[in-house]
């Protein structure tokens, strides 16, 4: 593959935490839940993941529960708050949550009886504000809105929507998917203004199968799974301990350099595929998003087929649509936002922490080379 730029589907694994992992497993440790040798320094290993992770979003090492990703997480936070409520409350969301929130959201309001509120955006994806203001009231119990979207990259006011939901009602927990936020934005700032937050590693540099739900002090939630009891009985399990100190190594490894490193190459590319390809629109400003996104919508040609030739020319990217049923429609995302309408291909590139200049370049003669050869069947001018 010259390029890959479909880091916010899954990083490759960074090579000092696949060394972590290797130098782990050869450790023979054993279940962090028994009494011997090896299930002590499991355990040593566990506490201390639990105790970094803590200390990076700001919050106790006992609020971080162990889980499979970032859906798991997801669904503990609005199972595990909705399940202990009596029914009757309001849960409000954005119109453009990863499906982990929307579906979980949806199926949680049905089986304990809430009200599920979508919240609009705008064109820009962006959460109206104004908007939210007019749909909460203290009836409303929960509250779970993205920090960062994972089709647009666009980042989502969340110290405005905490200051509003605080104010309107107080009573209410605040949630929020940091999933794709955390490679991009200050991970405690965004801790500070909420009750809960969803991470996963994969999307850092990390293993795939590994994330936490980080909840504040005096966050109670209801068990989604039962069992032995681990992670203070919130999610019972044998806890991954090698999995536990991915995540510790993936969130410290994040900084800032990679930001700036990230919006020089989006910026490259930007100006590279506006050179060469006309009708081509970005979909989010870059004041408006995280630095690794760059989401565009391309007229005269499709998604799927746009795909099909990057990847033949070996440019790994995503669609900002899906096929669901043999047939090609707009996402929710995209609907939300009034976007991807018939005959244009919606491409996200994401970029992460082993993205150069040279794959880069690649991205541009590749989807500059797509591009024309689609308009070229069908007669569509270059």
């Amino acid at each position: 593959m010259a390029a890959y730029l479909d880091h916010a589907a899954t990083s490759p694994i960074r090579p000092e935490i696949a060394a972590l992992i290797s130098h782990l497993h050869d450790q023979n440790l054993g279940n962090p839940s028994g009494k011997h040798g090896a299930a002590r320094r499991a355990t040593a290993i566990l506490d201390s993941s639990r105790e970094e992770i803590a200390l990076i979003v700001g919050g106790d090492p006992g609020g971080v529960i162990f889980t499979s990703g970032g859906t798991e997480s997801d669904n503990l936070a609005i199972f595990g708050i909705l399940q202990r409520l009596e029914k009757g409350g309001k849960v409000v969301i954005s119109q453009i949550e990863h499906r982990a929130v929307l579906v979980s959201a949806q199926e949680a309001c049905d089986q304990f009886g809430f009200e599920l509120v979508k919240a609009p955006v705008g064109a820009d994806g962006v959460v109206d504000i104004d908007r939210l203001n007019d749909l909460m009231d203290e009836s409303v119990v929960l509250v779970s809105i993205m920090a960062s979207n994972n089709e647009l990259g666009t980042i989502e006011p969340i110290s405005e929507i905490s200051k509003i939901v605080r104010k309107m009602s107080p009573h209410a927990i605040v949630h929020s998917d940091a999933v794709q936020a955390a490679g991009w934005l200050p991970i405690g700032e965004i801790f500070n203004e909420v009750d809960m937050i969803s991470l996963s590693a994969h999307k850092l540099g990390g293993p795939v199968g590994v994330g936490a739900l980080v909840t504040k002090k005096g966050v109670t939630i209801a068990p989604h799974n039962h069992g032995g009891g681990q992670e203070r009985g919130r999610r019972s399990g044998t806890v991954d301990v090698v999995g536990a100190a991915s995540l510790s190594a993936a969130l410290k490894a994040v900084n800032a350099s990679e930001w700036a490193k990230a919006l020089t190459l989006t910026q490259s590319l930007e100006k590279g595929l506006r050179e060469n390809i006309k009708g081509l629109e970005v979909t989010v400003s870059q004041d408006k998003r995280v630095s690794g996104t760059l989401h565009v919508i391309i007229q005269g040609v499709e998604g799927e087929e746009v795909l099909f030739l990057l990847d033949e020319y070996g440019v790994a990217a995503s669609a900002g649509s899906a096929c669901s049923s043999g047939s090609i429609a707009p996402s929710h995302v995209l609907q939300a936002i009034g976007a991807g309408q018939s005959g244009t291909a919606a491409i996200r590139f994401s970029l992460g922490w082993s993205s150069n200049q040279d794959e880069i370049n690649e991205a541009i003669v590749a989807t500059t080379k797509a591009v024309e050869q689609l308009r070229s069947s069908t007669g569509i001018p270059k």
